[in-house]
């Protein structure tokens, strides 16, 4: 029996001080037992935002003017998280506002009046779009700023003659285009770069203008332009 008391208190004593001499060794690493432990994943557990939202993309845009509706294409690229630049062209019809149609019952025909020239307008622009609010919006609410340089391809066909047909004489323009613009991207930037956007276009004709109607020749084929774009991650 005192063999059995003896065993019993010596392994008390030893785990006491297996105990006292292990905190001992502890505290002089410097290690608190009673602060918590926290482990650090060796892989990143959520993808850097950033990161996720600075590719290049391609798309298209559908464009609203008061001249009517029109469509074009785009290629985006980032600089960095802020920055992107793009590449547009886009086609549209250019009228007068106050153009309407009325039906000729003698020749059953829907024809403008005084109608000269079928215009369209085909601007070509390099742009620079700046992101805003950053730090403080999600990531499914981009809001972005956008200026952008290039030039306009203007074509006239004659309005009395068969719409194919017409092109074989019609008259080409170029000129200087320029534009600001407003918008944002919406959506997740994983999937679909969605975005719309108000831009105002200056497209100065120069000299005397150009008719669409008869004396009331257009001097700028600009304006105010609303975009719906939709763009592909690659």
């Amino acid at each position: 029996m005192k063999t059995i008391q003896h065993i019993l208190i010596s392994s008390i004593l030893v785990a006491v001080l297996g105990m006292g001499l292990s905190n001992t060794g502890l505290a002089q690493t410097g290690y608190d037992p009673n602060e918590p432990i926290i482990f650090e994943p060796v892989v990143p557990l959520l993808e850097d935002t950033d990161e996720a939202t600075s590719d290049n993309s391609w798309g298209f845009e559908l464009l609203f003017s008061q001249s009517g509706f029109g469509f074009g294409m785009h290629w985006t690229a980032a600089w960095d998280a802020d920055w992107y630049t793009s590449f547009a062209f886009g086609i549209n019809g250019a009228r007068n506002s106050d153009e309407f149609e009325v039906y000729d019952e003698i020749n059953n025909r829907i024809y403008v009046p005084n109608k000269v020239n079928r215009l369209y307008n085909i601007p070509i622009t390099y742009s620079v779009l700046r992101r805003v609010f950053r730090e403080t919006l999600t990531e499914t609410l981009r809001p972005y700023l956008q200026a952008g340089v290039g030039a306009s391809v203007i074509v006239a066909s004659p309005y009395d003659q068969e719409f194919f047909s017409s092109f074989g004489d019609a008259d080409t323009f170029v000129r200087p285009a320029a534009f600001f613009g407003v918008g944002a991207w919406v959506g997740d930037p994983k999937v679909s770069l969605t975005s719309v956007n108000i831009r105002y276009y200056s497209i100065p004709f120069g000299g005397d203008g150009l008719e669409s109607i008869r004396d009331l020749p257009i001097e700028n084929f600009g304006g105010v332009f609303l975009s719906l774009n939709v763009g592909f991650p690659q």
